[in-house]
């Protein structure tokens, strides 16, 4: 893990060499990278803002902007990750950007079916002085995914994804 602003750099710049490597090897059809593989996402309580006390279990992953399309997850309402969409690394560890991506048990669960343009943010429990975290706007609703293939997988998520950049997230899982 990058320690410093230095370091942190020089991980982004060896990623990215890394990936561009993969890409150009013959037997890569694609690469992308999460912080995670599918399906092993951290678990976090979740608030949406047009459904006021309620707070959801969600799975949250960090992934980059190619992530849907390598692995053939399709879009089903407003659109996937573009390149923009990775902000600046915010040092707090707090997901960068403003705009996320969830799956269609959470747009069902959550919004009825309609989460376009509306907003959730992770909760904040137990801690008394602890400040509320950013709202995030919902700019996407992809297919579940992954499912199937194991014990588990079956069973719908609620499934939050942010858009980061090479070197945000460390370690970083790199997919072929």
């Amino acid at each position: 893990a990058a320690s410093g602003p230095d370091e942190a750099a020089r991980f982004a710049r060896r990623q990215t060499e890394l990936m561009r490597r993969l890409e150009a090897t013959a037997r890569v059809a694609r690469v992308t990278f999460a912080m995670t593989e599918p399906g092993d996402e951290p678990g976090a309580r979740m608030e949406a803002k047009e459904a006021a006390g309620a707070a959801f279990a969600v799975r949250s992953g960090r992934v980059a902007a190619n992530y849907f399309t390598v692995f053939a997850v399709p879009v089903l309402a407003g659109r996937g990750f573009e390149a923009g969409d990775a902000a600046p690394a915010d040092p707090s560890g707090v997901p960068p950007g403003t705009r996320v991506v969830v799956n269609r048990s959470c747009a069902q669960q959550v919004f009825g079916g309609n989460a376009l343009g509306k907003h959730i943010r992770y909760a904040v429990h137990g801690h008394a002085n602890a400040e509320p975290s950013r709202w995030y706007e919902i700019g996407g609703v992809v297919s579940d995914f992954p499912t199937g293939g194991s014990a588990g997988l079956d069973d719908a998520r609620l499934q939050v994804y942010h858009a980061v950049s090479a070197g945000q997230v460390q370690p970083a899982v790199v997919m072929l």
